[in-house]
């Protein structure tokens, strides 16, 4: 059977079956799994049992590796999450109205963009008080660098009922 399975998939097997597992060397036991298996497919559709009669694999090291297979296909089969896309003020306003209109304290929320201006994700950094709400640039900053932020959108409400200030 020709070995389908490139030298990079061989390699991330073998770190699988380095986990947690002893016996032979993990990278020889991958080469052994491609020459049994030339696939991923077929690998992924072989028993715990049948994995277990190649020189090398445990029962539990054969649960990891198909367990891997099933977190894959769970990923491969997840619905895309739709995320909402900042063209305007106006986007981010309607995104956050209706949350933040009925809060009875000011709160500061910036909402950190990719380069398409899709939202990656919406932090709450301060919650202040009444009419006021403390803020230091640094925060802000950080988070936009954790995210690796293209750009970020400053948001917060006023509890007067007052619109809300949105600053880009």
């Amino acid at each position: 059977m020709t070995m389908v399975l490139d030298r990079s998939v061989e390699s991330a097997i073998a770190r699988l079956l380095q986990i947690g597992g002893r016996g032979g060397d993990p990278y020889e036991t991958a080469r052994r799994l491609s020459d049994v298996y030339p696939s991923l497919r077929a690998l992924s559709q072989a028993s715990v049992s049948d994995l277990c009669q190649i020189e090398g694999m445990t029962k539990k090291k054969a649960e990891q590796l198909l367990a891997a297979f099933a977190i894959g296909l769970r990923y491969v089969e997840e619905p895309k999450v739709e995320t909402p896309t900042i063209r305007s003020p106006q986007d981010a306003y309607e995104l956050l109205r209706d949350e933040l209109r009925l809060l009875n304290q000011e709160h500061f929320i910036c909402l950190y963009l990719n380069t398409k201006n899709q939202l990656i994700a919406r932090k709450t950094l301060f919650v202040g008080g009444l009419n006021s709400s403390i803020v230091h640039p640094r925060d802000v900053f950080r988070e936009a660098l954790k995210l690796s932020a293209a750009c970020f959108i400053a948001v917060h409400n006023h509890p007067s009922g007052d619109a809300l200030n949105i600053v880009s």
